[in-house]
């Protein structure tokens, strides 16, 4: 199966026209009605639209991650990216590193099911 990913706040949209240009679903929400929205949320709406969550945000999503959990719902696979690893201005370089993840994926060489976190492809 092809993964589609929704794209934090803070990642640029080009990302995500990038990966549509590479023939990847992505949807980004930054410059969206979405911007102010929760992590919770979301979290839920990636579930919801079967999609992979891409963040840099690696200190407060997973207690809203934790509270899905406890109240006994699903969650979506989350890709955690470090912007020592790929900074955040690097549109290319996490486009192309989420083009490979997803290569990645279809293969089933990667679950993303428990989370990963994204490295320079």
């Amino acid at each position: 199966m092809r993964p589609a990913f929704l794209l934090d706040a803070h990642i640029s949209p080009l990302v995500a026209q990038l990966l549509s240009k590479g023939g990847l679903d992505a949807r980004a929400i930054g410059g969206s009605p979405l911007m102010s929205a929760e992590d919770e949320d979301l979290l839920k709406l990636a579930l919801a639209e079967r999609r992979l969550f891409v963040t840099y945000d690696s200190a407060t999503v997973p207690a809203p991650i934790a509270e899905l959990l406890k109240e006994g719902l699903d969650v979506p696979g989350v890709v955690y990216v470090s912007s020592a690893t790929i900074p955040s201005n690097d549109f290319s370089g996490l486009a192309k590193a989420l083009k490979h993840l997803a290569a990645q994926i279809e293969t089933g060489e990667v679950d993303p099911s428990g989370g990963v976190f994204l490295g320079k492809s």
